[in-house]
Parts: C-alpha cells; sequence; structure tokens
C-alpha cells in the first residue's frame, strides 16, 4: 500500500477492531445474571493477563531469540554497510551489469 494511505487505512481497521470488540462484550440482554452474561469480558482480562505473565516469566528466565545466520558472498557488494555512493557505483562498474 502506497505510503500515505497505509497509516490512514490502519488507524481505521485498528478503531473498528476496538470498538467492535468492546461492543462483543455487553450483556445480551438487561438485566442480566449469571447464566445470561455475556463472557467474553472474562475471557478476554483472564487470557491477556495469563499472556502477559507468561511474558515476563520467560523475559526473566533466559529467552533467546530467533538466531539469524547470513551466508555472504563476496560478489554481493550492494548494500554493504559504509561504501559510499561513489564506491558502490565504482563496484558496478567493475563487476559489470546487474542481472
Amino acid at each position: 500500500m502506497p505510503s500515505p494511505y497505509g497509516p490512514i487505512v490502519l488507524g481505521v481497521a485498528s478503531a473498528y477492531i476496538i470498538v467492535f470488540n468492546i461492543i462483543y462484550m455487553f450483556p445480551y440482554s438487561m438485566p442480566f445474571d449469571a447464566e445470561t452474561m455475556n463472557y467474553s469480558c472474562v475471557l478476554v482480562g483472564g487470557i491477556t493477563i495469563l499472556l502477559s505473565l507468561g511474558y515476563v516469566w520467560k523475559r526473566k528466565h533466559g529467552y533467546i531469540g530467533p538466531q539469524v545466520a547470513f551466508d555472504g558472498r563476496d560478489d554481493v557488494l550492494v548494500g554493504i554497510v559504509g561504501l559510499s555512493t561513489e564506491e558502490e557505483k565504482a563496484s558496478r562498474k567493475v563487476m559489470g551489469p546487474e542481472s
């Protein structure tokens, strides 16, 4: 999605989800008791608490994120950190046109 439209669409979509998540948590009818209560608010709150506690516990007990290994080739010079624009253009002339 083009840059100026992306944040707008994402903002509208997020607002829509937040509003309807709240609306779906209201009880089906008034007055309500234990039999007619909508328990989705209890489930969402409970799941949020459990996931938060699990995240904090895992973070404190040595979570090691994914390890990324890059295969490098000597003939790939585009995008190397530290090359100036002139150096990159010069390396392209030596290597020939990109295919």
